[in-house]
């Protein structure tokens, strides 16, 4: 649906330009190199498409990020993100009209490594911490996600570079509820039916208690400082376990199913092009897509066309 606040834009989501930024710096002269405050907009791509789905429900949203870095010494950085979103069109998950959404903040550091033939590499550790709304919702207390980056870099041609890499991560996410619990009924067709809702109440949708996710990627950079990435990212995400539930009409427990119950697997893909403006300004845009998701009739959207896809333009600027 129109609203997607929780799916920030591939530009300004991991801090990418930060990194290059960084590895071009001068040994720690400027401890600071990679630091970034960035704006964006994010439409969804059902926008387009009145007939996409039972209702017309556009999505535009904007976003805010503060990105600061701080290096070490030449293998070891600390990084930082907090970031706002506010959909510009009517949202379906807020409680004001263009109300703002504090993503969740995180703080991270890094390890560089060098590896034989030119390639490189780089070790993660991230904090996460619930300043977001849905985490509060889903009364976490922290995320702890380690990583492992490699890449190597190719010369192509006259001003063209090639840089094909591949990263993993697991995130454990320490909470106090495996879900988050609704009192009142969420299906209301069962009372314009005439049926009892009590035995919809205290439903909800489980979270998860860890995920993983394996990407490869592909960034170019040619003359005039224009460049290019693709990425695709495989996601694991393992549930907490069902809770015991109880047939409201039998009194009698129901048992949980023992398959298909506690792993959901996804695929994201992102494609950005940027634009080197200044020595410290850079315009991009891209389209990032989730998949795979369903239409309201059970179907199956096309890759890059459903309710998770997003045409997404920002500026940066990188210190």
């Amino acid at each position: 649906a129109g609203g997607n606040t929780n799916a920030p834009p591939p530009a300004a989501s991991e801090g990418a330009v930060a990194e290059a930024q960084a590895e071009k710096a001068d040994g720690v002269k400027d401890r600071l190199a990679g630091s970034e405050i960035s704006l964006a907009y994010a439409m969804d791509v059902l926008s387009f498409d009145k007939s996409a789905e039972p209702t017309y429900n556009p999505g535009l949203t904007q976003v805010i990020g503060v990105d600061p870095s701080w290096r070490l010494n030449d293998k070891l950085g600390v990084t930082a993100h907090l970031g706002a979103q506010t959909e510009l069109t009517n949202s379906d998950v807020t409680t004001r009209y263009r109300e703002t959404l504090l993503e969740d903040m995180y703080v991270g550091g890094s390890y560089k490594l060098k590896l034989p033939r030119g390639g490189s590499s780089s070790l993660g550790l991230r904090l996460t911490f619930p300043t977001s709304k849905e985490s509060l919702a889903r009364e976490l207390i922290v995320a702890v996600r380690p990583s492992a980056r490699f890449s190597r870099e190719f010369v192509a041609g006259r001003g063209i570079k090639l840089t094909p890499s591949a990263s993993i991560s697991g995130t454990y996410l320490a909470a106090t509820a495996s879900s988050i619990t609704y009192d009142a009924p969420t299906i209301v067709t069962c009372t314009a039916e005439g049926g009892d809702c009590s035995a919809f109440n205290h439903s909800g949708v489980r979270s998860a208690m860890a995920t993983f996710v394996e990407m490869i990627g592909l960034s170019a950079s040619f003359p005039h400082g224009l460049s290019a990435s693709i990425n695709l990212s495989w996601i694991q995400g393992l549930l907490y376990p069902l809770d015991e539930a109880v047939d409201p009409m039998t009194d009698t427990e129901i048992p949980p199913g023992e398959e298909g119950t506690r792993w959901r697997h996804a695929v994201s893909s992102a494609l950005e092009v940027h634009w080197e403006a200044s020595k410290n300004v850079q315009i991009g845009c891209g389209v990032q897509s989730f998949h795979p998701l369903q239409r309201p009739d059970s179907t199956y959207y096309p890759w890059l066309i459903n309710r998770f896809a997003q045409l997404v333009v920002g500026a940066t600027y990188v210190f």
